[in-house]
């Protein structure tokens, strides 16, 4: 890609999904003015100084995801960063910068971050809204209930080991899927909680199901425990009315019982999956939809 040639005054340089490839134009971090900068997406390569952007004092925001070539190094103080994604960038450790930044949104998923990301490591949390670490190597990540802010966290696919953490109670979507999580479900995901979105499948997680997990949380609309040790009844459970959840995975765990007929409150049900339990109902008549077959016109026919 050639130098930017003398550019006027440049807010937004957004070159996301395309096919560039070589190093990022040093004339790029030359644009006094930038707001936002979108290198998502393409074949950079090579390695970005965050030096380089400590002249850009009106930066909020930096996308170069999906560059797996590129490389991030360097510690320099940009206060005023709001957003960092760089998702896909074959980054194994948090880069150093990160930690003297106070942003809101933080995507370091599909990397290869290994270990433990502690409080020092991932900075000012305060007002961190939303955390993306999902796809790495991590076996635990620190202070995640002091993040007092945070709305959207997704843990998924990572080397997560013990037990859950309490959830800050502004979070609407949680994700720690796919990791090797033991224990049970802690109070603090029902008191009080907001979460829309819970998936906590494909872990050691064990115990009874909350009750209070479909109970207290009228919001709830995506439920995934599906393979994991939950065992006893789930006949309890009972779902408020009107009931928001569009999709319930419990499969593949040891739970008993007959379906809750609270069920039936659930009205916008598109998903339900309890297989492989030991499960032992007929099927609720609640989920019986009559089948509309338009009528046929058979007038063409001899």
């Amino acid at each position: 890609m050639e130098q930017f040639q003398h550019p006027g005054p440049i807010s937004t340089v957004d070159l996301r999904d395309n096919v560039i490839h070589g190093p990022i134009p040093d004339s790029i971090f030359q644009l006094l003015g930038l707001i936002q900068l979108s290198l998502a997406n393409n074949n950079f390569s090579g390695n970005v100084q965050v030096e380089m952007l400590s002249e850009l004092k009106n930066l909020t925001g930096i996308d170069l995801s999906y560059n797996a070539l590129l490389s991030v190094t360097g510690k320099v103080t940009l206060p005023q960063l709001e957003y960092v994604f760089l998702s896909s960038c074959s980054i194994t450790e948090v880069p150093i910068f990160l930690s003297t930044v106070s942003f809101m949104n933080l995507d370091l998923s599909n990397n290869s971050i290994f270990g433990r990301i502690s409080q020092l490591e991932l900075g000012n949390c305060s007002n961190l809204f939303d955390l993306n670490l999902s796809h790495n190597l991590l076996t635990s990540v620190e202070y995640i209930s002091s993040m007092a802010n945070l709305r959207i966290l997704d843990l998924s696919s990572n080397l997560l080991r013990g037990q859950l953490v309490d959830l800050p109670t502004g979070v609407i979507f949680f994700s720690a899927s796919n990791n090797d999580l033991t224990g049970v479900i802690p109070p603090s995901f029902c008191n009080g909680s907001r979460v829309q979105s819970l998936d906590l499948s494909h872990n050691g997680l064990s115990g009874n199901i909350p009750e209070c997990l479909a109970k207290s949380n009228v919001d709830m609309e995506f439920l995934n425990l599906a393979m994991n040790n939950f065992h006893g009844s789930i006949e309890s459970l009972t779902f408020p009315d009107p009931c928001g959840v569009t999709a319930l995975m419990l499969n593949d765990n040891q739970l008993e019982g007959p379906l809750p007929s609270s069920l039936v409150n659930c009205r916008g049900l598109d998903i339900l999956d309890v297989g492989n339990n030991r499960i032992n109902d007929s099927f609720p008549n609640c989920f019986m939809v009559p089948l509309a077959i338009p009528a046929q016109d058979f007038s063409s026919f001899g």
